[in-house]
């Protein structure tokens, strides 16, 4: 029913797996609906929701709020996957940063967006709007705590409240699946 995804040659012993995961080959019931959901978004399960599969409770919800934020329009994709990708260079997660990248080049952004993203500059080829929610969403998601409130401010008068709620939860979702990726060591799975 589940597996670990390494070389056949590594014992389980020697894999940093530190546990199972359920395969879209044996995602059954309602974790096979799921997969199918996700499947939708990403062209591939990524294997953090293979693991929270284990739990499928956890599952469900986790992935109807991924869901929401990631279907909902007030931010086009291709905004959100900037905002993944700043979050995962933000929380040194090379494995993250590589997927999202390969995600942005596959929706068709330039290297010169993707490198002012991972650098943190503003790219000439994002209109205004896209510039304003790249700045807020690095300033939040470096240290939510530490942003100047003349930063916020200036924010509030750019941005409308549904794009900044949009942006939040977009951060904490992606700063989620990191977190969980890294806490149970899924990474080296990948």
């Amino acid at each position: 029913m589940t597996s670990c995804r390494r070389e056949t040659h590594i014992t389980k012993a020697e894999s940093s797996c530190i546990l199972m995961i359920i395969s879209e080959a044996d995602a059954e019931g309602q974790v096979g609906q799921i997969y199918a959901d996700i499947l939708e978004i990403f062209g591939n399960v990524p294997v953090v929701y293979k693991a929270l599969a284990l739990k499928p409770e956890i599952l469900e919800r986790f992935w109807r709020l991924a869901e929401t934020v990631f279907k909902s329009k007030t931010i086009p994709w291709n905004t959100k996957l900037m905002i993944a990708l700043d979050v995962a260079n933000s929380d040194g997660c090379v494995t993250c940063t590589g997927g999202y990248r390969a995600m942005l080049k596959d929706v068709g952004l330039s290297d010169t967006i993707l490198n002012s993203v991972e650098e943190r500059v503003v790219s000439p080829e994002l209109d205004d709007s896209t510039q304003s929610v790249m700045v807020y969403a690095h300033a939040i998601s470096k240290d939510p705590h530490d942003i100047d409130r003349n930063l916020i401010a200036s924010f509030r008068r750019r941005l409308s409240d549904e794009k900044l709620v949009e942006i939040v939860s977009t951060i904490n979702i992606f700063k989620s699946i990191i977190e969980t990726i890294h806490s149970l060591a899924l990474h080296e799975m990948e």
